[in-house]
């Protein structure tokens, strides 16, 4: 039997991080109480990146076209970012935000909510992105910041 130490034993948590994401593969959404929502394998509950995305707007009145056209992503993949159809990467949801001239609290906020590591100073290409949203740059005008400062460029 397992001490009482408060951990798991690297086998048990395994076999229950397999057990987790076996039921969010195969359930069927429409039978499960937390339809709409991401089970991330580790008994988070997360807003998908849409839904999330959606309130935001709502809140500032503004339109998805314009953002999607503002933000520089391809409009078929970005209407399907926004009706959670496809889980983007962080670059796609940095971009959207950008398009829809999000405040930095706003971004961090939301990157919070949906699971993706938020912005952190320290780090040098989240640092000059953060200099973006502080200076309500454009996606584009951002790209060329990243660029002159040899980061990867929001993709």
């Amino acid at each position: 039997m397992a001490p009482l130490s408060g951990e798991l034993s690297p086998k048990v948590t395994e076999r229950l991080s397999q057990i987790c994401c076996d039921l969010s593969v195969s359930a069927s959404p429409s039978h499960l109480p937390w339809e709409g929502r991401l089970w991330n394998c580790a008994s988070l509950w997360l807003p998908l990146v849409g839904e999330a995305f959606q309130e935001i707007l709502t809140q500032k009145k503004l339109k998805k076209s314009d953002v999607i056209r503002n933000s520089g992503i391809d409009r078929g993949y970005a209407y399907d970012i926004l009706s959670d159809k496809k889980q983007p990467s962080r670059d796609k949801v940095l971009l959207l935000c950008l398009g829809a001239s999000f405040s930095f609290e706003e971004v961090q906020t939301l990157l919070k909510q949906t699971g993706y590591p938020m912005l952190y100073a320290r780090i040098a290409r989240d640092s000059a992105i953060i200099f973006a949203f502080r200076h309500h740059m454009s996606p584009i005008d951002t790209n060329e910041l990243l660029y002159e400062l040899q980061f990867d460029l929001l993709s």
